[in-house]
């Protein structure tokens, strides 16, 4: 054993009273130090002593050697009897002339001037650290003044080990003087144990309610029952100073069967007051699970309040379920078979969360404030994994601890299904104002049937990349998704844009639509091609198909849509779609392969047409794009009417002159072209040959919409007509008709 310094005044003690405390018969076998009586009576006499000979104040200290089970069970029990021996003989060689016992199992009483304990604990824990080279062995130490050498022993005792326990699990500090702060929480300890019963019996625990919002929707889906307690004497407590109590005296299972019991209560009486039906959470603790059965507890309460279980959901923590996961299995199954929804609560704040995602039945993942409370580069990587993986799991998602609109952004834009927090509203009792807010209006809160679609809509996936296909900026930038995604509701051949992403975003933006409501309006449009192509796209999703893909010009430049079936609603003669798609600007496209193709592609259709005009509208004149067939070209930028007239003297038959008029009128085209439902219109004419010019041969002209939000244009094209004897039939039903444009 190493040198061990003493700390205290060998010369200042009374020798015969410590050779008699110390004597066999007092002492406990195995460490040679007092047992608990002995303690208690020879520090009353010392006690009394001191009183007359020496002003100094006396100190209780009370030891606990840290995970003296972990070292029983790696060293076996015999060399755990060495440690308590040794521990024995180095407290009392430390503290000697002192009086020192063993109480029970690891925990050791030193009695002492309280100049002497702080030094004494310092040269134990450096005797042991020189000692123990096979496993360091720390200690916990308690420290408590006496203040009156009149006060009982154990008191003191008590105390000390109040201020020991007081840094239990707390491995960065092993000693805790007892104080007033302390002392205060231990009476508050005891008095919300006592207190208990009869809180629940007089309504001082409530059932207080916290809002749950859907994303896609801004609407309430649900709250989370949290409890309150407002007691006569200590006033408004927080969850956080009674609950940790309450499950460490193994009564919480009496609370939580009270907030179950209240929230079945509010909801009869909501439901009956309002005709609404909010579903609501309740939180249930590990302790629940042993003292008692709260399955039939739930159920019981349900039952009395005529509460269907679909709007009850229980909250399980990662905890609960490690003690006995093959009983936690059976319970959840237990619980989904009765019609409840079972969710995993602070999902992130334990070790084993993923394996519990795999092993678990749970219908959503709520994930833990925690990484919303340092809002970091980290948090921006690992809260859209977790929603990522859940989705693919087939589970909704849940953030809560929302706080600013940040926040809401990312969750968002990550397609987290739905949020809570402080920025929507913080707990509130159930007669709250706000609480009768969307009680007295049904429209801020989700119907059954709202419910429903949306928990279809929930398994949808924004951040799966099986059918996307990157976006990039030029400049580098990153976004937080980088694909274009959109979920879009399709009621009543209206659509509406419930969700886009920052991608999507920035690739309409490319052609100067700079918001989403200008897109959606542009959706709308039912005068455009673009509209008619996604209502077909739309209309042709079901759940048998996987991927439906369509391309479509708009502004200019070439996009296809990607489109995928979440949820359709067709009950109460409703009759509305979701759909998840995905935008892709070819035109665009940062893949050189791509490109390329789009390139090739688009050259071989302008081979097609002999000539394209640009026209536009608004400024009333019109531009040459594109001019293989030798036809007539006015130089500058001639207005519409002037160049159409030139056009006609030098290329169109006469007799097709008037109607080719009526076909090209400016002012009527986009009308008629909205009207096809096609996205253009065509027209056949004779021009003349480019080979020789006395004669005139028919041609086709096909007029496409190619307007942008903020200016009206026409692509005008010519491209030969079909087979010369169909167009002879033609022209004979022409003259028939007077060469007239029906």
């Amino acid at each position: 054993m190493p040198d061990i310094k003493c700390v205290t005044d060998r010369n200042n003690f009374d020798y015969d009273l410590y050779t008699k405390m110390y004597k066999s018969s007092e002492t406990d076998p195995l460490t040679g130090l007092l047992s608990i009586s002995s303690f208690r009576r020879f520090s009353k006499i010392i006690l009394g002593e001191v009183r007359e000979h020496d002003s100094r104040t006396i100190v209780f200290i009370y030891i606990d050697i840290r995970d003296f089970k972990g070292i029983n069970e790696e060293f076996g029990f015999e060399q755990g009897d060495e440690v308590l021996k040794s521990f024995g003989t180095i407290i009392k060689e430390v503290f000697y002339g002192r009086t020192c016992g063993h109480f029970l199992a690891d925990h050791f009483v030193v009695m002492c001037f309280e100049d002497e304990a702080l030094r004494g604990i310092e040269e134990v824990q450096r005797v042991l650290h020189e000692m123990y080279t096979f496993r360091e062995i720390m200690f916990d130490a308690g420290i408590y003044r006496l203040e009156d050498v009149h006060e009982s022993v154990m008191n003191a005792c008590d105390r000390a080990k109040d201020a020991m326990d007081a840094i239990k699990g707390v491995y960065s500090q092993n000693v805790r003087f007892y104080d007033d702060e302390l002392g205060f929480k231990i009476r508050r300890k005891r008095y919300i144990i006592n207190e208990l019963d009869n809180a629940i019996a007089n309504g001082n625990i409530q059932a207080w309610l916290q809002p749950i919002m859907r994303t896609l929707s801004g609407r309430l889906a649900g709250f989370e029952v949290l409890a309150r307690w407002n007691d006569p004497i200590y006033g408004f407590m927080n969850p956080a100073e009674f609950i940790g109590i309450l499950e460490e005296c193994k009564q919480i299972y009496k609370l939580d069967i009270a907030i179950v019991r209240a929230a079945c209560r509010t909801f009869n009486r909501w439901y009956s007051q309002y005709g609404t039906a909010v579903p609501f959470s309740v939180n249930l603790s590990r302790i629940d699970f042993e003292m008692c059965d709260i399955f039939s507890e739930i159920k019981k309460a349900a039952s009395e309040y005529d509460v269907d279980p679909k709007y009850i959901r229980i909250e399980i923590t990662e905890s609960v379920l490690m003690r006995e996961p093959e009983f936690m299995k059976e319970v959840i199954a237990k619980f989904h078979e009765a019609g409840y929804e079972v969710w995993m609560d602070d999902f992130g704040s334990g070790f084993s969360s993923l394996n519990v995602m795999k092993e678990f039945d749970f219908d959503l993942i709520k994930i833990d404030m925690t990484f919303l409370r340092t809002f970091d580069d980290k948090s921006h990587i690992i809260i859209p994994a977790i929603i990522n993986i859940s989705k693919k799991l087939g589970k909704k998602t849940l953030a809560e601890g929302v706080e600013t609109n940040e926040h809401v952004d990312a969750l968002r834009e990550w397609g987290c299904d739905m949020m809570q927090g402080y920025l929507y509203h913080k707990p509130v009792p159930p007669d709250d104002e706000y609480i009768h807010i969307f009680g007295q209006n049904p429209e801020t809160a989700e119907t059954d049937h709202d419910r429903k679609f949306y928990g279809e809509v929930s398994y949808a996936n924004v951040l799966d990349s099986s059918i996307f296909s990157k976006i990039v900026r030029p400049d580098g930038t990153k976004m937080r998704t980088s694909r274009a995604v959109a979920i879009v509701e399709l009621k009543d051949d209206m659509f509406k844009l419930m969700y886009t992403n920052e991608a999507f975003r920035y690739t309409i933006s490319q052609v100067d639509i700079d918001s989403v409501e200008l897109a959606q309006k542009y959706l709308n449009d039912n005068r455009r091609q673009y509209y008619h192509k996604m209502r077909e796209l739309f209309h042709s999703l079901s759940h048998d198909n996987d991927v439906v893909a369509q391309d479509f010009i708009l502004c200019g430049e070439l996009f296809v849509i990607r489109a995928k079936f979440i949820a359709r609603d067709t009950e109460e003669g409703n009759d509305r779609m979701m759909g998840i798609i995905t935008l892709e600007n070819i035109s665009r496209s940062p893949y050189l392969k791509e490109q390329k193709m789009v390139d090739y592609a688009l050259r071989d259709i302008v081979k097609i047409f002999e000539r394209i005009d640009l026209w536009h509208i608004d400024e009333n004149y019109a531009e040459v794009v594109y001019n293989s067939a030798n036809f007539f070209v006015e130089t500058g930028r001639p207005a519409l009417d002037y160049g159409m007239e030139m056009f006609i003297q030098k290329e169109v038959y006469p007799k097709d002159s008037a109607r080719y008029r009526q076909f090209m009128n400016y002012k009527t085209i986009l009308d008629r072209i909205h009207s096809s439902g096609m996205g253009f219109v065509s027209e056949n004419f004779r021009f003349r040959d480019k080979n020789d010019r006395d004669k005139f041969i028919w041609k086709t002209f096909i007029m496409v919409d190619a307007s942008t939000h903020d200016e009206r244009r026409v692509y005008a094209c010519i491209r030969p007509s079909d087979s010369p004897a169909r167009m002879n039939g033609y022209q004979s039903f022409l003259e028939n008709k007077g060469d007239t444009l029906s």
